[in-house]
């Protein structure tokens, strides 16, 4: 039995149905008649010397042999070495397993090599031979199609499906998903750790779309898109399920709970279009999903704004406790600290590159609150260690906290036994609970 690989799955010929559920449908309308082929074939009445010439010539393995009524089969390079120059091709055809027509979508096309467990198949349309394809072309060809890293096709299958079920009279909604501050994220933990993240992004939305009804693709970055047969209302119920696919149980692996940002647009035709350019239709609909997305991204609430910080009601949302969660630093090859910390229920981390290793932690700290809100700035001006009376070791930090462009001096000390390191985190914390309680308390 034959096995093709094909990009993150490797398919037998039992697994032609989990070919069609990975690829979707309807049809990519990229055909096989717009991939590059080579018409090099010889009629039954060439003789073998002329066969090997033109087989070595153009370096095949297989010389397909056609005649007035079409393809007849191939002649290998086994068979024409064996076989006497001056005898006829026609005496050493063998049959292709199948043949494919040219307008055959590729990813059709890739099932019938998986079907028919080969390795080339001729290309025919109207009775014409295109030329060979073999299943190394079609795994090509699928791999631009697909992102390697997600094993999500790109957007230009989603124009397909969108003016598939446009022109079908079919109304459609896109919803762009963007993950906030995938940049910071990256710049944090790493670039590995980012495709990590979107992998996993990947899987959950995977794990909520419905096959028969949506199609998620990787739209680059940091960027995915659904396109979904349920009108603009429903849609919103589908967005909800997106955002809550990642949960806390997600932050061991991810480091912190990441949040997402999602954006609808379409699903409200009331009258039927004439004259319509569907694919001038599919990017519109983009552009509109990803603008309601930024819009979307630009006013969610401030978490910081519900803890009380420049005078608000601390309501329901007020964070009950600070912990530190860890601090890690290396001074090989370069300077970097990381400190994660625990903020209510969400858990944030931040990173410095200073050389001012306790000063380092202090901002590390710092910026890890500053993910956790957008709306705060944090200017770490002193860190100190000293011993008090009883001679316990204590450190303090102090700098200033800045809310809305609103500046607030911000002082906080904790004690350690031998190593600082947390404890200085733990003071930045100190710090900024401090203001928090002093803001509500005005």
């Amino acid at each position: 039995m034959q096995t093709l690989q094909f990009p993150h799955v490797c398919l037998s010929d039992s697994d032609e149905a989990g070919l069609h559920s990975l690829l979707g449908k309807p049809v990519s309308r990229q055909a096989l008649n717009s991939l590059k082929m080579l018409p090099v074939w010889v009629s039954p009445d060439h003789l073998v010397s002329t066969a090997r010439f033109v087989l070595n010539g153009h370096r095949l393995s297989r010389l397909p042999v056609v005649s007035a009524g079409g393809v007849l089969g191939f002649v290998s390079e086994a068979s024409l070495t064996s076989a006497e120059p001056d005898h006829r091709v026609g005496e050493l055809v063998e049959p292709f397993a199948f043949e494919l027509d040219g307008r055959m979508g590729v990813r059709d096309a890739a099932v019938e090599f998986v079907h028919h467990s080969a390795d080339v198949a001729p290309v025919i349309q109207d009775g014409q031979f295109l030329g060979l394809i073999s299943a190394l072309d079609l795994l090509r060809e699928l791999s631009h199609m697909w992102d390697p890293l997600t094993g999500l096709p790109w957007a230009e299958r989603l124009r397909d499906w969108v003016i598939d079920n446009l022109s079908q009279g079919r109304e459609v909604t896109i919803l762009s998903i963007d993950v906030d501050d995938f940049s910071l994220y990256n710049r944090r933990y790493g670039h590995p750790q980012g495709d990590l993240l979107l992998r996993r992004l990947a899987e959950r939305f995977r794990g909520v779309i419905a096959m028969e009804r949506d199609l998620l693709v990787r739209f680059g970055g940091d960027e995915f898109l659904v396109g979904t047969l349920l009108s603009l209302e429903e849609a919103q119920g589908l967005a909800k399920a997106l955002r809550d696919s990642i949960s806390e149980d997600d932050t061991k692996e991810l480091h912190e709970l990441v949040s997402f940002s999602v954006g609808i647009a379409g699903g409200k035709r009331t009258q039927e279009r004439e004259h319509t350019h569907y694919a001038a239709m599919f990017d519109n609909l983009v552009k509109l999903a990803q603008t309601d997305c930024q819009a979307h991204k630009r006013l969610k609430p401030s978490v910081i704004s519900g803890a009380g910080l420049g005078g608000r009601d601390s309501g329901s949302d007020r964070p009950e406790e600070f912990e530190v969660i860890s601090v890690a630093q290396h001074v090989e090859p370069q300077p970097l600290t990381q400190a994660i910390i625990r903020v209510g229920s969400r858990i944030v981390g931040g990173v410095d590159g200073g050389e001012d290793l306790d000063m380092a932690v202090a901002q590390a700290t710092a910026r890890a609150l500053e993910s956790w809100s957008r709306n705060i700035v944090i200017v770490v001006e002193s860190v100190q260690r000293f011993d008090d009376a009883s001679g316990s070791h204590l450190v303090s930090v102090t700098g200033t906290l800045s809310v809305g462009g609103e500046a607030t001096r911000i002082a906080g000390s904790a004690r350690y036994d031998v190593e600082p390191s947390k404890a200085i985190a733990e003071a930045v914390l100190d710090a900024f609970a401090r203001a928090d309680e002093g803001s509500r308390r005005s």
